[in-house]
């Protein structure tokens, strides 16, 4: 489907040029600029302040885990100022967490790099939360359901268990969702205390068949409707066998019944009221499944979708992502991207490698930077430090470093997923090894954790 031979002059090239040996040094008048950082090192700075009074937040420990690595980064802790520096820092992915007693625990991801090497996190004490459990009609643990306190989300685990804070008391509406049941609101009065236990809540079960509407209004990745029925016509086959009902039409079919949509690298643009109907889709407790392409392959509105991605604080970028080759860019093979994850979360639990045959890279919009958690943005899947990311258009910035390549979020009560490639889950065979796309590695299981989630 695609064609990388017109970018091979410029990747050789590029590969020729040597990355800066010395970042750069942090500009702050309040924090310590005398430390030393090591070569091939990047310091990092974290500033922590309380989200109400804005106000620096001191001796809080501040720990730092490499997502690619799993290497526990030696914590640091916050100065008179709230900031504290890391000077062993990589550029690479990162998870970084904020424990202080009687806030809220905060845990945000962020690719660190030369130019990304600052993060502001502000904190809340909450007044109140709630500990519970949601199980579906039999008693069985549901996971993955959305809870909503008011403003303030949480998502259940495995044994279908919650927490979910808030800074309101007093009657709160608490509304649950998770696709496959129907939605439960209440309105609970919420007591000054925190880590309160509440009843089990049982979902009903709708006992429909959940319901896929693969969009095609906007002539994906650039291709006819027939074109794009084929390409997808395995992942189709699976998702029916699995016990899905698809349909490949356009916006104007979407009804009731519809659970999720699949956005696949639209090349004309949806219109603002389009726009509108889709976040509100997803808001009412349903799902979109965004895939993007590397570069604006297929001529894919980038801009356009991102006014989508901006409701879930997730964004597609007009880049490319691809492995450092240890040989040469001429085979196919060697572009391929083994992608590391975050294995706690549904999506990615159990799955060890999916092959991607280039992507455009995902991120937080805002760095999931956020005073309380309204949303549940994080990324899941990444690529390994030995990855290299083409910045735009014009493929003149270059930098070797780890990137998202696939975001998790919420609109609303609904569930956001963005990647930024959809070659992993088609009928192609990319690297002409006789197996279609869909089935290399882990590839299916991850589309399947995907739908189902």
């Amino acid at each position: 489907m695609k064609h990388i031979s017109k970018f091979i002059p410029i990747l050789l090239s590029l590969l020729l040029i040597s990355c800066p040996s010395n970042p750069s040094q942090i500009d702050s008048n309040d924090f310590i600029t005398s430390q030393t950082v090591s070569e091939g090192y990047i310091p990092f700075t974290v500033k922590v302040i309380d989200g109400q009074t804005k106000k620096p937040i001191l001796n809080t420990k501040i720990e730092i885990v490499s997502l690619s690595t799993k290497e526990n980064i030696e914590p640091q802790t916050t100065n008179s100022n709230g900031l504290a520096q890391f000077n062993l820092i990589e550029s690479n992915f990162y998870n970084i967490s904020v424990l202080v007693k009687d806030y809220i625990p905060t845990v945000k991801s962020l690719t660190v790099s030369k130019n990304n090497n600052n993060l502001t996190i502000e904190i809340l004490k909450p007044n109140a939360s709630i500990i519970g459990k949601i199980a579906d009609g039999n008693g069985d643990f549901v996971e993955g359901a959305m809870v909503q306190l008011g403003k303030n989300l949480a998502i259940t685990d495995s044994n279908g268990s919650f927490e979910v804070y808030t800074v309101e008391t007093g009657n709160i509406d608490l509304s649950i969702s998770k696709i496959g049941f129907e939605i439960s609101k209440t309105n609970i009065n919420v007591e000054k205390i925190l880590h309160k236990n509440i009843e089990t809540i049982s979902l009903k079960n709708t006992n429909l068949t959940p319901s896929i509407l693969f969009e095609t209004s906007k002539k994906p990745l650039g291709i006819s409707k027939d074109e794009y029925i084929s390409l997808f016509k395995d992942l189709n086959d699976v998702l029916i066998q699995s016990g899905f009902n698809t349909e490949f039409n356009d916006i104007s079919s979407l009804n009731a019944n519809t659970d999720i949509i699949v956005i696949s690298s639209p090349s004309l643009e949806y219109s603002e009221n389009e726009l509108k109907i889709l976040s509100n889709f997803v808001k009412n407790g349903k799902k979109i499944i965004v895939l993007g392409e590397w570069g604006g392959f297929g001529e894919f509105k980038i801009d356009n979708i991102n006014k989508l991605l901006a409701d879930a604080n997730l964004k597609i970028n007009q880049d490319v992502v691809k492995e450092i080759s240890k040989t040469n860019f001429q085979t196919t093979a060697e572009q391929v991207i083994i992608s590391n994850f975050n294995n706690n979360h549904f999506i990615t639990k159990s799955v060890k490698n999916i092959v991607l045959y280039g992507s455009a890279s995902v991120e937080i919009a805002n760095s999931g930077i956020a005073p309380l958690e309204t949303n549940i943005t994080k990324l899941i899947g990444f690529s390994t430090s030995n990855s290299f990311r083409i910045k735009n258009e014009l493929f003149k910035s270059f930098t070797k470093e780890q990137n998202g390549l696939i975001g998790v979020s919420n609109i609303g009560l609904g569930k956001v997923i963005a990647m930024g490639d959809v070659s992993f889950l088609t009928s192609d065979d990319s690297n002409n090894d006789n197996t279609l796309n869909l089935f290399e590695k882990d590839n299916k299981l991850l589309v399947l954790n995907i739908f189902k989630w």
